[in-house]
C-alpha cells in the first residue's frame, strides 16, 4: 500500500528546529517499523567562514579538493553527533552525507533513487523580503517532491514519548481526498491519534462597488455549510473505528486552516498537495505552500500518486 511507510528520509541542516522535526521522524519510524535515512546535504555555502586554511590549500591538496574534504568531515562530525544524541535505539538508520550543489534538488534526487517514501525535514519560517530572495528549502521539496513531505516547524507539538495524538485533516473534496484520507487512516490505526476533519467555506465577495447585479446565485453561509457538514459527515463515516470530528470554518483556506491550528493545536497537519507549477501557479498560488508558511507546528503534504 502507498500510504505505508517503509523508508523514511529526515534530512538535516543540523540546526536546533532540524534536531526537533527529527523526533517525528523517529516516532513514524517506530510506527511503520521503517528503514530510516539520515541525510545531510553538504553545500558549500552553508559553511560560510569554515575550514579557511583548507579552503587556502593548506593542506597540499588543491584548495576545492581540500575544501571538499574538510566539509564532509565536519558533516560527518556533526551527524555522529546528532546520532549519538538522538533516540535511534532498535531503528535500522542509513547515515548519508553527500556533496551537493543545492539542497533541495539533492533530496528530491536521493529520494526517487532510494525508494523513499515520507521525507521529514524542519522548516525555518522565513519570511518577508529574505525568505523571498533566499527562498526556503522545505517549500521547493514540497513543491517537487512526488511523495509525502512532512515539515515541522519551531513549535511541534508531537512528542516522541506520546503515544497518541490529533490530526487535522484539510478536506477539498478534489481528487486529493480520498488519498489524504487514506494516509490520515494509516496515520491514526498507527499512532492512535484521532482525527478531525476541516472543510473552509469561502463564499463569493459581493461587487459592491457596481450597480449591476451579480452574476453568481446569491448564497448564505447557513446554507452552503449545512451542505458540508453533511459531506464531511459521509467522509467521517468511511473511517470507522476510529476517533473522528468534523468542522466547517469560513474563510481563504490556508487561513482558517492557520486560525484552526492556532486556537487548537493539532499535532499534525495533512493537506493535499496538487503541485501547480508556471503560471497557474503565480497567478493561483498553493494552498499547500501557504499551509506550510504560516503553520508553526507540523504539516504532512500529500501529492497526487503518480500514474
Amino acid at each position: 500500500m502507498d500510504d505505508e511507510f517503509r523508508r523514511i528520509l529526515f534530512s538535516t541542516d543540523f540546526s536546533e528546529t532540524s534536531e526537533t522535526a527529527l523526533r517525528y521522524a523517529t516516532k513514524l519510524a517506530r510506527a511503520f517499523a521503517a528503514e530510516l535515512h539520515l541525510f545531510h546535504a553538504i553545500v558549500p555555502h552553508d559553511y560560510q567562514g569554515r575550514r579557511r586554511e583548507a579552503a587556502a590549500g593548506s593542506s597540499g591538496l588543491p584548495a576545492a579538493d581540500a575544501l571538499g574534504a574538510a566539509l564532509s568531515e565536519e558533516a560527518g562530525q556533526l551527524m555522529a553527533e546528532l546520532v549519538a544524541g538522538g533516540d535511534l535505539a532498535e531503528l535500522e538508520v542509513v547515515r548519508v552525507e553527500q556533496p551537493a550543489a543545492a539542497a533541495a534538488p539533492a533530496i528530491v534526487d536521493y529520494s526517487v533513487g532510494h525508494g523513499i517514501d515520507l521525507v521529514v525535514m524542519a522548516t525555518h519560517g522565513r519570511r518577508g523580503v529574505r525568505r523571498l530572495f533566499l527562498g526556503s528549502v522545505a517549500e521547493e521539496v514540497v513543491r517537487h517532491s512526488s511523495i509525502p513531505v512532512l515539515t515541522v516547524g519551531p513549535e511541534p507539538r508531537w512528542s516522541e514519548a506520546s503515544s497518541r495524538g490529533r490530526l487535522l485533516v484539510a478536506v477539498d473534496f478534489g481528487a486529493l481526498t480520498e488519498r489524504l484520507l487514506g494516509f490520515a487512516r494509516t496515520l491514526a490505526v498507527r499512532t492512535g491519534a484521532s482525527i478531525h476533519l476541516l472543510h473552509a467555506v469561502e463564499l463569493p465577495a459581493q461587487p459592491l462597488l457596481y450597480d449591476t447585479a451579480p452574476a453568481f446565485p446569491q448564497v448564505s453561509y447557513p446554507e452552503v455549510e449545512q451542505e458540508v457538514r453533511g459531506r464531511l459527515e459521509d467522509v467521517a463515516a468511511g473511517l470507522a473505528g476510529l476517533r473522528v470530528s468534523v468542522e466547517v470554518a469560513r474563510g481563504a483556506p490556508a487561513q482558517a486552516i492557520a486560525d484552526w491550528c492556532e486556537e487548537h493545536r493539532p499535532d499534525l497537519v495533512l493537506v493535499g498537495n496538487h503541485r501547480r507549477t508556471g503560471l497557474e501557479r503565480f497567478l493561483l498560488g498553493s494552498v499547500t505552500e501557504q499551509v506550510v508558511n504560516r503553520i508553526a507546528g507540523a504539516v504532512l503534504t500529500v501529492p497526487a500518486a503518480e500514474e
